[in-house]
């Protein structure tokens, strides 16, 4: 269970960055800072310090385990230093940034085992990124090694980053796998990354990590072990988008060299491994601004039932931005996920629920360029760590503070 209870810790998205690029497929947006999501590494090095205060304070009204109140406050500092500018380095960029974690993680409250809150995790200190990446070729491929998020290019998809529960960013059954998780949020691990350009709609990334990262025994501390026992994670996604009609689609998977105990005898096999598939696309756009519309999203994910407690998931929903006259920045969303139970996680918690299933509805409010307020709503059904009690209910508000 240490495993399960850990990915309320894991975020969606790479936390450090939030700005919600809703032109998910080119375009650059200068200025739209509204949400928690991803940019590219072009835009992290330039030179300029950034810090974010997202807080979020949920209340779980009915349901769950306990009908309580709480709160998680993330800062989040970094720095992208262009070294082309700086020391003449062509396609040459390095990339800092630390996180602080403050608060109680809303699982206590619902016992819902995908989590409330993609910024929950244990309070903390740490630093969270270090990198260099190299650019070559015109900028068709790039080498990027270092401590790294493989979710700020693995797994996206932008027009689900306004969600605030974690299954919306990372797929759960991404979220769930290795010992300690991946590296993403709150752990990051060392990590050889490549990406390359194959054409004007194509692109594939790959990437090898350090198979846990930070360390198992303890949550607090900071550890680099490149052995044989802990393994590597290697994952690769193959990505298509097209400009000309606003989609975007990607395959992806993920491999573990090292053995796993199985779920239900603990014998340590060989061949953890998934498979997800996502798409997006812009299905309307405003005639006066293009940036503006209606954007849906889904994904699916495969994962091995031999060693993971959910085999496979499903989310999808949709998104609207400047929905109403003169808000053009405001964002309303309305998504679900849904995990099913592997037979043998399921035998072995003795549960009788097949499905986890989360909706979601949020409208994100952009009151300046540092200020945002974002009301949220969640809805779980047979929340799976809390199987007697009923289906929760949380409603909550998101506050960022940029600049």
């Amino acid at each position: 269970m240490k495993k399960i209870s850990l990915y309320i810790c894991l975020s969606c998205i790479k936390l450090q960055l939030f700005l919600f690029n809703q032109n998910v497929f080119s375009q650059d947006i200068e200025g739209d800072s509204e949400n928690v999501n991803t940019l590219t590494k072009s835009s992290n090095t330039g030179n300029t310090p950034f810090v974010v205060l997202p807080i979020d304070y949920f209340s779980n009204l009915s349901g769950g385990i306990k009908n309580e109140d709480s709160y998680m406050l993330n800062a989040s500092l970094g720095l992208g230093i262009d070294l082309e500018l700086l020391a003449g380095l062509k396609g040459s960029s390095v990339y800092l940034s630390g996180l602080g974690i403050k608060g109680v993680p809303f699982l206590e409250n619902t016992g819902a085992i995908q989590g409330i809150s993609n910024i929950s995790g244990l309070n903390q200190w740490k630093l969270y990124e270090a990198w260099i990446e190299q650019n070559l070729f015109d900028n068709n491929f790039s080498i990027l090694f270092g401590l790294y998020d493989l979710n700020t290019e693995f797994d996206v998809r932008e027009s689900s980053g306004i969600f605030i529960n974690p299954s919306f960013g990372i797929g759960f059954d991404f979220a769930q796998s290795g010992l300690n998780g991946p590296s993403v949020f709150p752990h990051t691990s060392l990590a050889l990354r490549m990406k390359a350009r194959l054409s004007d709609s194509f692109e594939i990334i790959g990437a090898v990590f350090d198979g846990v990262p930070g360390s198992v025994d303890n949550e607090h501390s900071f550890q680099v072990r490149l052995n044989e026992e802990e393994g590597a994670l290697i994952a690769t996604e193959l990505i298509y988008c097209s400009q000309n009609d606003q989609t975007k689609l990607s395959i992806g998977g993920w491999y573990y060299t090292s053995n796993f105990e199985t779920i239900l005898d603990e014998s340590r096999e060989n061949g953890n491994f998934e498979i997800y598939f996502n798409a997006e696309k812009l299905i309307y756009a405003e005639e006066s601004n293009s940036l503006q519309g209606l954007y849906c999203f889904g994904r699916i994910g495969l994962a091995h039932s031999n060693f993971n407690p959910s085999d496979y998931s499903l989310l999808g929903g949709i998104n609207c931005k400047g929905l109403i006259h003169g808000r053009d920045k405001d964002i309303l969303g309305l998504a679900f996920t849904s995990i099913h139970l592997s037979n043998k996680f399921k035998e072995l918690q003795n549960l009788n629920s097949n499905f986890e299933t989360i909706f979601e509805l949020t409208y994100s409010i952009q009151l300046n360029e540092w200020l945002s307020l974002q009301p949220d709503f969640q809805y779980i059904l047979k929340p799976v760590l809390a199987p007697e009690s009923d289906d929760a209910f949380v409603a909550g508000v998101r506050t960022v503070i940029s600049f």
